[in-house]
């Protein structure tokens, strides 16, 4: 669907395992943990990676600030270029989060990346290279927000868009359709490499943004 003359497709499909992982992280904030015993030191859980792509302003500050280890955001995008959504993060959160380690990753759900229906993968790509000027290139990476398969084949207004118009206030500006053409399909990540060579950026620099970014830090925090 986007063609680049220099990256042949077959060079990415290496990357794409990883990306599944910072799709979500959608276990509920409030789920039941096992406690450890008194004094014994806590295993990282997904939790902890999660929660703090919903916090406000305050709380993300302060979650990056006692964080024993690289936090991140695994799903959201730059105030800077949609202002005032309560989702997204200002340059100073990207700022305090790269400084402490840890990855910014960019959602790829139409209504996070911008307020128009006529959101592009252009501005999805927007989003990433503002992550990578404000926060640098080995801590910013790509999310979805979504299940692999994409929203197109399953989702309807009945069962995605008028609950969430019940569920979120507005300021959240849902939408429909949530999707953004070539952001949807699984191969949405082989589009946004493509997009990105157009914007002169070295494969060695997109293969960190599709996934190398991630699995280093997984490695770090997990131990994996």
């Amino acid at each position: 669907m986007y063609p680049s003359p220099s990256i042949p497709r077959r060079r990415f499909l290496g990357t794409l395992p990883a990306l599944a992982a910072p799709a979500a992280f959608a276990f509920p904030s409030g789920r039941s943990r096992q406690q450890a015993p008194a004094g014994a030191p806590r295993k990282p859980e997904i939790d902890d990676l999660y929660r703090r792509s919903h916090c406000g302003r305050r709380t993300s500050m302060d979650g990056i600030e006692v964080s024993e280890r690289p936090p991140s955001f695994t799903h959201t995008f730059c105030e800077t270029l949609y202002p005032d959504h309560p989702r997204a993060k200002t340059d100073e959160q990207i700022r305090a989060m790269s400084d402490k380690g840890g990855i910014t990753g960019i959602t790829a759900l139409g209504y996070f990346v911008g307020p128009d229906p006529d959101t592009s993968l252009e501005d999805y790509v927007d989003h990433i290279l503002h992550a990578v000027k404000i926060g640098g290139i080995e801590h910013v990476g790509v999310s979805t927000d979504h299940a692999i398969r994409g929203l197109r084949s399953w989702a309807t207004r009945e069962n995605w868009y008028e609950p969430r118009l019940r569920m979120f206030k507005p300021s959240y500006r849902v939408r429909w359709p949530p999707f953004i053409e070539g952001l949807d399909e699984p191969e949405r990540f082989l589009n946004v490499a493509h997009a990105l060579d157009r914007r002169g950026v070295t494969e060695a620099d997109i293969a960190r943004i599709l996934g190398g970014n991630w699995l280093r830090y997984f490695r770090e925090i997990f131990g994996a």
